[in-house]
């Protein structure tokens, strides 16, 4: 964070962000869940739930902000509109330093990442470092 700052001297502020992607591929479809005795379906039932589609969204806990995008399908397109999203979501003289996983669309030399954000990648095979990913 120190070096980014260092980098970044027009910011006033330095803001650390969290993304991920979640429910890729299930676009809207219903399935069937078994729930608790203390939900409102009768014991034993399974009613149907709405997964709903898929969603980019990136956070900051820190300020308790966040921004969301549901979109078809995670490739690179898709994550230039989240970060082109993010960029213009960032309040005035802030920077963003957004802490991702290497999925494929986050490491290609395609991303078009506005100049007041950072990207920086976890190490492979380390989704736990990610707090976003646990939500």
């Amino acid at each position: 964070m120190h070096d980014i700052a260092a980098r970044h001297p027009e910011a006033e502020r330095i803001e650390l962000w969290f993304a991920d992607e979640a429910r890729i591929g299930q676009n809207g479809r219903l399935m069937q869940v078994w729930l608790p005795a203390r939900d409102t379906a009768a014991r034993g039932a399974r009613p149907p739930l709405h997964l709903g589609a898929p969603r980019s969204v990136p956070s900051a806990p820190e300020r308790g902000a966040a921004v969301a995008l549901v979109l078809p399908e995670a490739n690179t397109v898709a994550m230039n509109l989240m970060l082109a999203e993010l960029g213009q979501a960032l309040p005035a003289q802030t920077h963003a330093v957004l802490v991702l996983d290497r999925a494929g669309w986050h490491l290609s030399d395609a991303l078009q990442i506005p100049s007041n954000m950072t990207l920086v990648h976890l190490p492979s095979h380390a989704p736990e470092l990610n707090p976003v990913a646990k939500v």
